[in-house]
């Protein structure tokens, strides 16, 4: 997220950088797209008032409130509407503003590289095509386009170099088109396009019962959204905007089935670049994407003529067919999870919220002289908002309430009096104390379950040897495997069978943490809990670990034989450890002072962007057992720095005084 504006307001704001000015530059992001989409949409729109209805719809539903914890795709996503309008004005009139206006959105996108800026390229080619075809000046705007595509990419060229290279070394090749069955929508998510609060999300209903993700499986836009997008499939003339987004809505709500249709396995098997991808579900947001569009530029629906009626009635069958095998297959999966009760709590509210609207509708038909179309309008406006705002939208599924939150107060590094705050504020001390924490740790640690068996220990400096991160380097990976742990449960490697083997050693892991609340209770049968019995009795048997008497919400248990972080491994298999000087997360220096030359071994990842210096002289590195960072030394005293730059094109053999 470097690249991202919260990265700009926090240098700007300084030591007053917030929560709250997180969310707000967040959200000003989405605001920014929304406003963009009502510009882009009025030139199709035959009715004022449904830009903005649009962009209600672009900033308030699907994905675009549910997923706002997806930070980086959210900014991506509000840039989509900013990328389309400047696309559509850069070809109608090519201008040098225009252009250098569209490459820095276009690279403000690229530099934010996710699943959401991968899939705009496929999603928005079509309509870059049609506005060429609009453009009065067709060469002209695409050499202005192309021109805005190279500066673009010529800045993002250092960031993409980067990533190839990781992709290649990393483990995405090993996982493979099952990993996105959790994340492909069921053919039944259709319903929640209409359907408010399902899933759990409304009052009423006895906890969530999603098929996959709750965030990324309500779609709800809005009824009266949802109508006016139904009727454009009425309207006589079809606009070439309202047919591609038509068809990009549907393309993109099949892409979201994932793994339960050909077409998105043949486009991970065949298409590069697809198989990088393992949620499906992502494409969401490219539906919201359209379907606003369409809700934006919708046209008046006419149809006197024998054919439109037959034509009319075809469409009509067709979205009732659909409508209805979504339902059965609703009814029946909700049966399946014991939530039929909550599927009617939801059908009750929407045919309250039906007949509200019919009352609504046939109040502004029978006074829309006297209300006058500005009335009109913002009653249409103040409806949407409402029937939004109360399908549990805003509710704690999706805006859950984490000020006092212990896991908010220690990500903030806060003080929390919560009893979880407590405890967990104890087990962070007892780490800071034992060398685990701090800008230069002598220690790993590995918290199994709880918030630090996932992302937290990075922000407490805790060097951990897991996270959060379905993307790991292949070589880590394959020796010790990259899990959450917090999770899912504890799984060994072949290379690493147990926290005793040499790879853990290496790494200088020195506590293994265990959930208190988990390991006090293992009779509960889970995969988490049965993985901690397990590692519970092998620790409690062994001579190489011991269970300290620590207070907090961890249990923990010390390893008796952790190698040092830094040491010259001779030829003979003699270890002599170094001190390690300072250590920083692109810079790592060494102090060794070895009786014989030998290779100086960092308990680190060893990857090709890694440069040694020793002694102020380029040395080249090596991996070590395939993955820890080696170079090799003399005897006497040596001083080494690890160097990283990411960038293949900008690496050089250069050393800094």
């Amino acid at each position: 997220m470097i690249f991202t504006p919260q990265t700009l307001v926090a240098v700007i704001a300084g030591s007053s950088f917030n929560l709250h000015l997180f969310d707000i530059s967040t959200l000003a992001v989405q605001l920014f797209g929304g406003i963009a989409l009502a510009r882009y949409v009025r030139a199709y729109s035959d009715i004022r008032v449904l830009p903005i209805l649009g962009a209600i719809v672009f900033l308030a539903g699907g994905v675009a409130t549910s997923r706002l914890q997806h930070v980086p795709q959210i900014v991506s996503y509000g840039l989509l509407p900013v990328q389309l309008l400047l696309v559509r004005s850069v070809c109608l009139s090519p201008a040098l503003f225009k252009v250098l206006l569209l490459a820095v959105v276009v690279a403000g996108a690229l530099l934010n590289p996710n699943q959401v800026v991968f899939l705009s390229v496929f999603a928005l080619l079509p309509f870059v095509f049609l506005h060429l075809s609009e453009a009065p000046h067709r060469g002209k705007a695409i050499g202005a386009l192309c021109a805005a595509a190279f500066l673009a990419s010529l800045s993002a060229a250092p960031v993409f170099s980067a990533i190839g290279e990781f992709v290649d070394l990393s483990n995405r090749a090993q996982l493979g088109i099952d990993q996105s069955l959790a994340s492909s929508f069921p053919f039944f998510n259709l319903t929640s396009l209409f359907m408010p609060g399902l899933f759990g999300v409304h009052k009423g209903q006895s906890g969530t019962w999603s098929p996959t993700d709750i965030t990324q499986d309500y779609l709800y836009i809005g009824l009266v959204p949802f109508a006016i997008m139904l009727s454009t499939l009425f309207c006589r003339q079809k606009r070439a905007v309202m047919v591609l987004c038509w068809g990009s809505v549907v393309f993109w709500f099949v892409f979201a089935l994932g793994v339960h249709t050909p077409l998105y396995v043949v486009l991970f098997e065949r298409i590069p670049g697809f198989s990088a991808f393992r949620r499906p579900a992502d494409a969401a947001y490219f539906v919201n994407f359209f379907t606003a569009i369409i809700v934006g530029s919708a046209c008046r629906p006419t149809g006197n003529r024998l054919a439109s009626r037959w034509g009319a009635l075809l469409v009509t069958v067709v979205a009732l067919a659909l409508a209805g095998a979504a339902l059965v297959q609703l009814s029946i999966f909700a049966e399946s999870r014991n939530h039929l009760r909550d599927l009617l709590v939801v059908s009750g509210s929407m045919i309250i919220r039906l007949i509200v609207i019919a009352v609504v509708a046939w109040a502004v038909m029978k006074f829309r002289a006297r209300l006058g179309s500005a009335r009109i309008a913002a009653i249409l406006i103040a409806l949407t908002i409402i029937d939004i705002a109360s399908a549990g939208r805003f509710g704690v599924i999706f805006a859950p309430r984490v000020r006092g939150a212990f896991s908010a107060e220690v990500y903030t590094q806060r003080a929390n009096k919560s009893v979880a705050g407590e405890a967990l504020a104890r087990t962070i001390t007892f780490l800071k104390e034992a060398g685990v924490s701090g800008q230069n740790p002598r220690y790993r640690m590995e918290a199994i379950a709880g918030p630090l068996g996932v992302s937290m220990p990075m922000a407490v400096s805790i060097l951990s040897t897991q996270g959060d991160s379905p993307i790991a380097l292949a070589s880590y990976y394959k020796m010790v495997g990259a899990q959450n742990l917090m999770s899912y449960p504890k799984v060994f490697t072949a290379a690493a069978p147990s926290y005793n083997s040499d790879v853990y050693r290496r790494l200088s892991l020195r506590y293994v943490l265990i959930e208190r609340h988990r390991a006090e209770h293992h009779e509960e049968l889970s995969p988490i809990n049965m993985a901690i019995a397990r590692i519970r009795g092998e620790l409690g048997k062994s001579t190489w670990a011991r269970r300290l008497n620590t207070p907090g919400m961890y249990e923990v248990w010390e390893l008796a034989q952790p190698l040092p972080r830094a040491a010259v491994v001779g030829a003979g298999g003699t270890e002599e450890p170094c001190d390690v000087a300072s250590y920083g997360t692109t810079s790592v220096s060494i102090v060794c002072h070895a009786t014989k030359q030998g290779l100086l071994v960092l308990g680190d990842n060893y990857a090709p962007g890694w440069k040694a210096c020793m002694n102020g002289k380029f040395a080249m590195t090596e991996p070590y057992q395939g993955m820890f960072r080696s170079v090799q030394v003399p005897a006497g005293l040596v001083r080494v720095r690890f160097q990283y730059q990411p960038v293949p094109f900008l690496r050089d053999n250069k050393c800094q005084p």
